[in-house]
């Protein structure tokens, strides 16, 4: 959640947006509208109101990456093991072929692309590379 966090308000301290009017990202869905909660508060959340955007979404997560990984090039060639968050999110997104449907999440490609970002930017893994999911 603090990546997220970090995303909705522009990578700023909570105690300094808790006064902001509404957080918004080009990661959320156009016209969408809600809270989100961050430890003890709540901020209102919003789409940009010249809507989503991937590339802007993606350069934001990258940003985000950047500043905050230790780089890691050895994983590049290792086997890699998805695992909690990950399967969670790419199972919403139907990636993961589960019987769930598809679950209507606002975050969903906010955390996909931060997910894409960390392991792609973050820790060098190829975007082909194959991955094993493991269940427990």
């Amino acid at each position: 959640m603090s990546a997220r966090f970090s995303l909705l308000s522009d990578n700023r301290n909570p105690a300094d947006v808790l006064n902001t009017t509404i957080l918004t990202s080009p990661c959320l869905p156009n016209n969408f509208s809600g809270k989100f909660r961050f430890g003890s508060h709540k901020y209102q959340v919003g789409s940009l109101t010249n809507g989503s955007s991937f590339s802007a979404c993606l350069k934001d997560a990258v940003n985000f990456v950047d500043k905050y990984m230790v780089d890691i090039k050895e994983l590049s060639n290792a086997d890699i093991y998805i695992f909690s968050y990950f399967f969670d999110r790419a199972k919403d997104a139907g990636i993961i072929d589960f019987s769930n449907p598809l679950l209507d999440h606002p975050y969903l490609g906010m955390d996909l692309t931060y997910i894409y970002a960390l392991l792609h930017d973050g820790y060098h893994i190829r975007s082909n590379k194959g991955m094993e999911e493991n269940m427990g």
